[in-house]
């Protein structure tokens, strides 16, 4: 009796693929280079199976602030707020959003991953931009605007189609 594959999707860790957060370009670095997605996804498609892949809202690379700190949320004296779990906030402006957020989801759903997870949204929201709403850098209705631009930008540069799941990172 042969057993039929119940798996549908194949993820893939965003970290596992060679890419980082270049604190001299773009958060996106790297996603416009194959580094190998192409053979992998398309192994995944021979196997039967949606190509998947796991993205965080997360920004650990402590040379970004030094260099792109206009894209990060800064307390009322202008320095990056650190969140539990999630370090360095990205400031959800429309400018920051189009310079790294959209084309990063945009170049993964190009290359053909019809399954994405965004990890830690729950932190970015309660423990980044809370900690600037508390500090009185930012109100709760900028806080939840920022968190909602955030999920527009990604869901629209995914499209419709593909499979998104948002992670509390709980």
């Amino acid at each position: 009796m042969a057993i039929r594959n119940e798996i549908d999707e194949f993820v893939v860790e965003c970290d596992l693929c060679g890419i980082t957060q270049s604190h001299e370009k773009d958060i996106t670095a790297g996603y416009g280079e194959d580094n190998g997605f192409t053979d992998m996804i398309e192994s995944i498609k021979e196997e039967g199976m949606e190509p998947g892949i796991w993205t965080s809202v997360s920004i650990y690379n402590d040379e970004f602030p030094k260099h792109q700190a206009h894209c990060l949320v800064k307390d009322d004296k202008g320095v990056p707020i650190l969140g539990d779990w999630i370090k360095y906030l990205i400031d959800c402006t429309p400018e920051t959003l189009a310079r790294h957020v959209t084309p990063t989801y945009a170049g993964l759903a190009e290359l053909g991953y019809r399954y994405f997870k965004t990890d830690v949204t729950r932190h970015l929201l309660f423990d980044g931009f809370h900690k600037a709403v508390a500090d009185g850098s930012m109100t709760n209705e900028e806080s939840e605007a920022k968190h909602r631009a955030y999920l527009v930008a990604a869901r629209e540069a995914i499209g419709d189609e593909p499979f998104w799941l948002l992670s509390w990172g709980v």
